[in-house]
Parts: structure tokens; C-alpha cells; sequence
């Protein structure tokens, strides 16, 4: 179930729309980060000082996570963790969490109080939610207008390619396609974490088994068509909780990609820039 926050617009602050995930402690194993990523399915984890007012002393994302080889099963949390680029307020208010998010090109921030202390993580999916309840109007324009550079990978493709191309575009996710480019599946980070791939399978080009990215895509994928509106996407990825969505034509071929940073730009676009 998606919990939609329904408060008058540039009055809803951090606190409002965060979620108090769990935090690391930096002795925690990595493996435990690993297995807390996978349950809740998030990007990122904050990382504090103590269990007793917790300050924040780093973060974990998904991508540390993945780049863990499976000779170095005992990793601490300190030894992969990163410094925290969005801190975020719980008094902020909706405009000064995105623009913080897209000028630190995050899709995640933590949340913390005066004091510093961990209060959660809010990401662009919260913000966009809040639109979607409050704003709906924002999004009543072409989805192809959004769209950005078309990558995929193909079904027929080995992982280790699938994870270079995240690394080389700095993406989380792709839409898988046959030869033909008709969309046949999605492949994330959280895919690959949640099916217990570690680096040393991702880089591998010479395993005697190849591991092809249909072994570990995902389906259906999410998908609209050319002719849909931003609204079509929002559905997609407020009511199934995806971080993108696929545009295609009306044989099912991919066309365009549109995720949450795209959407976020538009609402920044729209009501917070002008």
C-alpha cells in the first residue's frame, strides 16, 4: 500500500513525508546492510555514531553494496560507507528538499534535526507523492516531452555487461529488450542485490556459466504508451512503487525512459523555479 501525505501545498516539511528506516552503526556487518537493503528496498541507509542519539556519520548505497566481493565477507559497515552529500532538515519544507535532491543529484536524503540526530530518509518519491495528491495538474503534459537518452540492455546479454552500464551511466535500472526492441523486462540494482549477486559474478567474463540478464530481470516491466501523459508515468510509479517507467509504441517497442528524477525536474520546473 502507498501512503499518499495530503497537506496544504509549502506548508509540508521533512518530518511530514519521511521514512524512519532503520540506521547502521559503523562496526555492523556489511552483510547486515546488504540484508537490510534487500528487506526494505531502498537506495540508501544512513549510518550513525550510536545507538543513543544518533548522529550521522556516513551513508551505505546500494552500488557499496554491489561492488562487496564475496571473498570479503567480513566488511564492516565503516569500511564501504560514504559521507553523506543531502542532509536534510526536518523543518524543510517541500521546495528546499527537491532542489536539494536535484542540485546534489540524489534521489535520497537524510533526515536529521537541529541537534544532527538521524530522523529518517526522504527520497524523491515522497515529494513526488505529495504532488500527485495535492498537484495533479503538474503532470498533464506529453510523457515524451521527459523522456531522456534512450539506454537498454538486451535479454540475451551477460550480467557483468548490465553492471559496467550502471557503473558507466550512473543508472540504477534499464529496460531489457529482445533483438527486435520490444520490451520484455527491467533489470535494477535492487534485482541484482535481491538475488544475491556479488561483485566478483557482476565483473566475471570468463565463468564457465554465463549468467544472462533474463536469468535476472524482472517482469512484467512498467510501461506507457508514446501517446500517455507525466500523469500515466506518476500512476505507474506512485501505485507499483518503480522508480521508472518505459515508453513505448504500439508494437511494444521501447521509445523512452522516464524515472524519478525526471519528474522531480518537472515539478521543480513548474512550481518552485518560476
Amino acid at each position: 500500500m502507498v501512503w499518499v501525505i495530503s497537506i496544504p501545498v509549502g506548508k509540508v516539511k521533512a518530518e511530514n513525508i519521511l521514512k524512519k528506516f532503520p540506521y547502521l552503526l559503523p562496526y555492523d556487518k556489511a552483510s547486515h546492510a546488504r540484508e537490510l537493503i534487500r528487506e526494505y528496498k531502498i537506495r540508501v541507509l544512513a549510518v550513525a555514531n550510536s545507538p543513543n542519539n544518533p548522529k550521522i556519520v556516513g551513508l551505505i548505497k546500494r552500488v557499496n553494496i554491489l561492488n562487496i566481493s564475496s571473498t570479503k565477507s567480513n566488511l564492516q559497515v565503516n569500511d564501504i560507507m560514504e559521507q553523506p552529500i543531502a542532509i536534510i532538515r526536518e523543518d524543510d519544507e517541500v521546495d528546499v528538499i527537491l532542489n536539494a535532491l536535484l542540485k546534489n543529484n540524489e534521489w535520497y536524503g537524510i533526515v536529521t534535526n537541529s541537534s544532527g540526530e538521524y530522523k529518517g530518509i526522504v527520497g524523491l518519491e515522497d515529494v513526488i507523492n505529495y504532488y500527485y495528491k495535492n498537484e495533479p495538474e503538474i503532470f498533464n503534459v506529453e510523457a515524451s516531452v521527459l523522456s531522456k537518452k534512450l539506454e537498454y540492455l538486451y535479454e540475451d546479454d551477460e550480467i557483468s555487461k548490465a553492471w559496467y552500464k550502471m557503473l558507466e551511466h550512473d543508472y540504477a535500472g534499464f529496460p531489457v529488450v529482445k533483438r527486435d526492441l520490444k520490451v520484455v523486462g527491467s533489470l535494477t540494482q535492487h534485482d541484482l542485490i535481491s538475488k544475491g549477486y556479488t561483485r566478483i559474478q557482476l565483473e566475471s567474463q570468463t565463468s564457465p556459466r554465463k549468467i544472462l540478464v533474463k536469468e535476472a530481470m524482472n517482469v512484467p516491466p512498467i510501461c506507457i504508451k508514446q501517446s500517455d501523459k507525466v500523469t500515466n508515468a506518476v500512476d505507474e510509479m506512485v501505485n507499483k512503487n518503480v522508480g521508472r517507467v518505459f515508453i513505448i509504441d504500439d508494437d511494444g517497442k521501447i521509445k523512452g525512459i522516464i524515472d524519478r528524477s525526471d519528474i522531480a525536474r518537472l515539478i521543480f520546473e513548474k512550481k518552485i523555479k518560476s
